[in-house]
């Protein structure tokens, strides 16, 4: 039994490394394959790029939650976010769970955005982790997310963002949370469509390309499509947005794991 759950506990962090992630909330941004590091301006953001987050006019909450990716309860992952905007800057509150008995991390984030000027947007995140595996302990650390925003032109916004700058891991010497560096842009083809494109770079492995298109139709109705590289991904997906209400869908494939379904829900206030 002790070498089956190693084994189990080792197939468990080859798929989380190679599937969930790298693949952040919510469905929106799943459906444009995550090319969204210059798109953000949802109250998600605080898991991409927490400059987004200063775009957000409104109290804003979101939740993800998909219980069994690809079938797998294992992999299950939820998330929940509160935005707050200030006269100072926008401060936002999120958690994380993923995983299952066995194997399973809760993490809590803390984000300060600004718009500095029409053109300039900073976010920073600050996320405190914890990791669990039955009979092996529990782990904790923290790091930073950081994010950049510029609207180029009036239809052409550059992002970045660089996730875990201080280089945190759960165990000295053992690096367990990625290094991600992103960088993008978002171009409005048209008032209701955007094309996306982003680079993702984990410094332990290949750099990913991504690319996502949005369109709204009948200001009532978004249609988005994506894909990406490393893994090779194809996405879609739907939104509805009514009054203060958002309801996404997503749907995307792996190429080792199959298909699966996503979806999420953004409320907000004030409006």
């Amino acid at each position: 039994m002790k070498y089956l759950r190693a084994i189990m506990l080792g197939v468990l962090l080859l798929l989380r490394a190679n599937s969930s992630a790298q693949i952040k909330p919510a469905a929106r941004q799943i459906a444009l394959a995550n090319a969204t590091v210059a798109l953000s301006n949802d109250v998600f953001a605080i898991f991409n790029n927490p400059a987004g987050l200063s775009r957000i006019k409104s109290r804003q909450v979101g939740i993800y939650y998909s219980p069994a990716p690809f079938g797998l309860k294992q992999l299950s992952n939820a998330y929940a976010v509160y935005c707050e905007p200030f006269p100072f800057g926008n401060l936002a509150f999120g958690v994380k769970r993923y995983g299952y008995n066995l194997y399973n991390e809760t993490s809590l984030s803390f984000s300060f955005s600004k718009r500095f000027s029409s053109n300039h947007f900073f976010g920073i995140d600050l996320i405190l982790t914890n990791l669990n595996i039955q009979r092996y302990g529990s782990y904790k650390t923290f790091y930073f997310r950081i994010g950049y925003l510029f609207n180029v032109l009036n239809n052409l916004t550059f992002g970045i963002a660089v996730e875990n700058i201080r280089n945190a891991s759960y165990v000295k010497g053992y690096e367990s949370i990625p290094q991600i560096v992103r960088a993008g842009l978002s171009y409005k083809i048209l008032k209701s469509a955007s094309l996306n494109f982003e680079v993702s770079k984990d410094l332990e492995r290949n750099a990913s390309v991504k690319g996502g298109i949005e369109y709204l139709l009948l200001n009532l109705i978004f249609i988005r499509v994506g894909m990406r590289t490393e893994p090779d991904t194809y996405t879609a997906g739907v939104g509805i947005e009514y009054s203060f209400i958002r309801l996404d869908y997503a749907v995307f494939t792996h190429p080792y794991l199959g298909l699966t379904h996503q979806a999420s829900l953004i409320v907000s206030f004030n409006k």
